[in-house]
């Protein structure tokens, strides 16, 4: 567990399922999702310490959006994406983070990605003297 060093479990819902969960108080969504794993694996599973419970249909700014390839492109589409042009203009964003596209974390690590692209670019510009 490198970033939290506690074990984290994550859950994903999707279409009408999601849009009816996210209309409910956050206890009931977590005790489904209990009652959900104690079918699974039987008997009773201990509770978590802290949950957090998003409304990403609810959010103003993704409206509950991410990238999708449709049919015809591929996985080389992410790279495109990702390209700078001239060295001036970057991309980040999980649609341009082909290993984990359509995630969080897909979003943070091309965040991560073009950061890096840059310094080594400001520090290459640096050592030219301009």
């Amino acid at each position: 567990y490198p970033v939290t060093r506690d074990p984290v479990l994550v859950a994903f819902n999707t279409g009408d399922a999601a849009l009816v969960l996210e209309r409910l108080p956050p206890e009931t969504v977590v005790g489904q999702a209990m009652e959900a794993l104690e079918s699974i694996y039987g008997g009773s599973l201990p509770r978590p310490d802290a949950a957090i419970v998003t409304n990403w249909a609810g959010d103003p700014y993704s409206r509950a959006a991410y990238s999708y390839l449709p049919v015809g492109a591929s996985g080389e589409d992410y790279i495109r994406m990702a390209k700078p042009v001239a060295d001036r203009l970057f991309f980040a964003g999980e649609a341009t983070y082909r290993a984990n596209p359509s995630t969080v974390h897909g979003a943070l690590l091309s965040g991560q990605r073009e950061a890096a692209r840059l310094i080594r670019l400001l520090a290459r510009r640096t050592r030219k003297g301009g």
